[in-house]
């Protein structure tokens, strides 16, 4: 591992079984992490590929300390973007924040990327560390908390147990559905649309950056570069009452977005110009009530399976980062896996879920469209600016001894 500064005891679990069900990113991760603890680890995911779907991610240095240390970074870095401003505009341009994200918070530093390439990326290594760990095409139907030792069962038929199940299988988890009654997802009230416009299409911006957010009464748009600068990202979020359409991506039409962002200043105007009409999607935003427990026998549940958040604060693929690392270093350095499986939950729960509420939040103040109320929104919630959000630091944070 090129740039790894991971430096784990071997674990007296050496060669625990452990199965993963989804090869998200905190999925990916936490296998990668496992790994190396000398766990033995399958991972076993739906898609029968791994494609090139999703939006742009935005990584602070509470994730891409876990990367260094993970020594995926460098190989990331390569197809990612350092902004060096990012800026807050009203509906008509005004500039209402503007910050420097890689001042100093962190050499790891703040990157900007493709969703698929950060998977990959995170597919390569674990492919390197164990080859043949990741299962394509294996779709999970359930899973039997309570038998002796934890089970997934296929949909495709088998059962296959282990020592350990962590569901990363996303908002839609059945995982989850297999240990709490819960109800099913609800809609936010919130339609993302998402982009990609070519360096080479994309005109000169009017504030000068091309990594902002601008907020309007129901509608709000972000754009940041990926791929080295080679491609500049664009989510745009549509407050409408119901939701409708099937599957998370749907292919639209750029007209639907010039209609609900007419009016917006030129830099929003300029961005939709550029973009080609055969790379936009759309979906809906869903969210569930925070659990307050993730663990039940010797399952666990880590990433949008346990904590779905909404993306207004950039945290979503960041905590799932976090929790593949924690839950990882709990298994190796904690006597047994059930003291494992506790501080894991009593070190993530209350942060994670606390950074969910905290992004529904932020939701809410930037969708008002009022300069005032998005002013007053970060004024009163300090406890989740990035300079705090930022400096969690999984990789040393110290464990919580196990209780009497």
């Amino acid at each position: 591992m090129q740039d790894s500064q991971l430096s784990m005891p071997q674990s007296h679990l050496d060669g625990l079984d452990v199965l993963v069900v989804g090869a998200g990113i905190g999925g990916l991760t936490a296998a990668i992490w496992l790994t190396v603890c000398g766990c033995r680890v399958r991972v076993f995911e739906a898609a029968a590929e791994l494609r090139e779907v999703g939006a742009g991610v935005s990584l602070g240095p509470n994730a891409t300390r876990v990367l260094r240390a993970g020594g995926v970074l460098e190989a990331l870095a390569a197809c990612a973007s350092r902004p060096s401003q990012q800026v807050v505009q009203s509906w008509d341009g005004q500039i209402l924040v503007s910050a420097a994200p890689n001042a100093a918070t962190d050499p790891a530093g703040y990157l900007q990327v493709h969703r698929a390439d950060l998977q990959q990326t995170l597919a390569v290594a674990l492919e390197r560390l164990a080859p043949g760990a990741l299962r394509l095409g294996q779709a999970v139907a359930t899973c039997e908390p309570d038998a002796r030792r934890p089970q997934i069962v296929l949909q495709g038929g088998g059962t296959i147990e282990a020592d350990l199940v962590v569901g990363a299988d996303g908002v839609h988890s059945v995982v989850r559905r297999s240990l709490f009654a819960d109800e099913p997802p609800s809609f936010t009230g919130i339609v993302a649309y998402r982009g990609l416009v070519p360096r080479e299409r994309l005109p000169v911006l009017e504030s000068q950056s091309p990594s902002g957010l601008t907020i309007g009464a129901g509608r709000s748009f972000l754009r940041y570069m990926i791929r080295g600068g080679e491609m500049l990202n664009f989510a745009a979020f549509v407050s409408t009452p119901r939701w409708e359409q099937e599957g998370w991506s749907v292919a639209c039409e750029r007209s639907e977005l010039e209609e609900h962002f007419a009016g917006a200043h030129g830099d929003v105007q300029k961005v939709l110009a550029a973009a080609p009409g055969t790379m936009l999607h759309k979906w809906g935003l869903f969210a569930r009530r925070p659990l307050d427990r993730w663990t039940r026998g010797r399952i666990t549940l880590l990433g949008d399976a346990a904590h779905p958040m909404l993306p207004f604060l950039g945290q979503g693929a960041s905590m799932a980062i976090e929790d593949g690392c924690i839950l990882a270093r709990a298994i190796a350095q904690l006597p047994n896996i059930d003291s494992a499986l506790d501080a894991y939950e009593r070190l993530r729960l209350p942060r994670a879920n606390a950074i969910a509420a905290a992004s529904s939040a932020r939701a809410a103040a930037v969708q008002s469209g009022r300069p005032e109320v998005y002013g007053s929104h970060l004024a009163a919630n300090a406890s989740v600016r990035q300079e705090n959000l930022f400096t969690y630091d999984a990789p040393q944070l110290e464990l919580a001894p196990q209780t009497a």
